[in-house]
């Protein structure tokens, strides 16, 4: 097989590059000795990642990938006449060959031919005309140029290109900076002024911030609160990570993970960040759009500040175990360092969710960049919008666009 990947790594279809090239060598290498590479063995090998985590960069699913699709333009080009055809199935990393016999053409009894006849008199053709000629030869030329139009065309909707992000995106995938996703996560903390620490957890308690403030009220009660080193995320969250996860690898990019109550404001600028969750599990980004119209107040309060100075309070009402509204929140805008930062958050989780899934897939996110633009003009660089969602049981059923907005710089 050395002979058909060298072929594969020198055509033009595979590119130059040495990081994919050194890719296929090693999963070929491991699969032809019956060790199939797992992702923390790829990342260290080929991609110098000695500290990596699956469960928190895709950064070797999104190489994967990307091999896939340059296996497949290889086949449909340059390849097309391999009998052999080095496949990545899905959800493995193990290289499989398939193999494409020659066509055996089906045996035939031994027919004797008959005894010719005598051939009939020759007669001459005629000459036909040269309008003649020229129609057949178009006739000829037309089929050909059909044939490759449609192919053509097929391989610009089934090719291997990495599809253009939606405007909404744009901006975001073409930024050299890291990608990071925020999840808001809910605080725990415990009292170790006791013999047996009690871990504990209080609603109003969403940020460092507020922490501090409520460990130096209580100090005086005898209480010694220390935060934990982990915190609660809601079971939505995994539904927000698949989503982002599709469309990052969908647009050959990838993006790191990390918990809200974990993040250093100093990678503030260095990173284009997506914060979700719940409003209040924000931390600092609660408070960071100053010249929002859309504030949280409280834990479970939006509200609106309209153009005339007067003020609208949007509440989370029901039962989030039963029927229930809840409100959410959409923002874009740019960092101190002019880094994307996009925010889709909801009072309650229901309006987290839908907020995310309407930044991620394609009919809903369609819905929201047409209205923007058809209120603007444009699709502005930033704005803020707020949603109303009916949920039961915490599952969104109909998001409701109540209000949209440009953020000042």
């Amino acid at each position: 097989m050395t002979a058909l990947v060298d072929r594969i790594i020198a055509s033009k279809s595979f590119g130059r590059s040495v990081t994919y090239a050194n890719l296929l060598r090693y999963l070929v290498a491991c699969s032809e000795s019956g060790d199939p590479p797992k992702e923390v063995t790829i990342a260290a090998d080929i991609l110098g990642k000695h500290d990596f985590d699956s469960s928190q960069s895709s950064l070797v699913r999104v190489h994967v990938y990307k091999l896939r699709k340059k296996l497949a333009a290889y086949y449909a080009r340059e390849g097309a006449a391999e009998t052999v055809r080095l496949r990545i199935p899905k959800g493995s990393y193990a290289i499989t060959y398939e193999g494409i016999p020659a066509p055996v053409p089906d045996p035939l009894p031994a027919i004797t031919p008959p005894a010719p006849a005598a051939p009939p008199p020759a007669v001459p053709a005629p000459t036909p005309p040269a309008n003649a000629r020229t129609r057949r030869r178009t006739h000829l030329v037309l089929p050909a140029t059909l044939l490759l139009g449609m192919l053509l065309t097929a391989w610009w909707y089934t090719g291997v290109r990495d599809p253009p992000p939606p405007p909404f995106w744009a901006d975001l995938f073409s930024s050299p900076r890291p990608k990071e996703v925020l999840i808001g996560d809910l605080l725990m903390y415990e009292d170790t002024a006791t013999a047996t620490s009690i871990t504990l957890r209080n609603a109003a308690v969403n940020s460092l911030e507020e922490f501090d403030r409520y460990r130096l009220t209580n100090q005086a009660a005898g209480t010694h609160l220390r935060l934990l080193s982990y915190g609660l995320v809601m079971r939505n969250s995994t539904v927000d990570v698949k989503y982002l996860t599709e469309l990052f690898v969908a647009h050959g990019s990838d993006f790191e993970i990390a918990a809200m109550s974990r993040f250093n404001p100093r990678e503030l600028a260095g990173h284009d960040l997506i914060v979700t969750g719940m409003l209040k599990t924000h931390g600092l980004f609660r408070t960071y759009f100053p010249g929002a119209r859309l504030q949280l107040s409280g834990a479970d309060r939006i509200i609106l500040t309209q153009a005339d100075g007067s003020r609208q309070t949007f509440t989370a009402s029901g039962d989030p175990d039963r029927q229930h509204t809840d409100y959410g929140i959409i923002r874009k805008t740019r960092g101190p360092n002019g880094n994307v930062i996009v925010v889709a958050g909801g009072l309650w989780d229901t309006a987290s969710a839908q907020m995310v899934k309407i930044i991620t897939q394609p009919g809903l996110l369609a819905e929201l960049t047409t209205a923007l633009a058809a209120e603007f003009g444009t699709l502005p660089e930033r704005f803020e919008v707020l949603y109303r969602v009916e949920g039961i049981d915490r599952m969104e059923l109909r998001p409701e666009l109540v209000w949209m907005g440009e953020l000042s710089d």
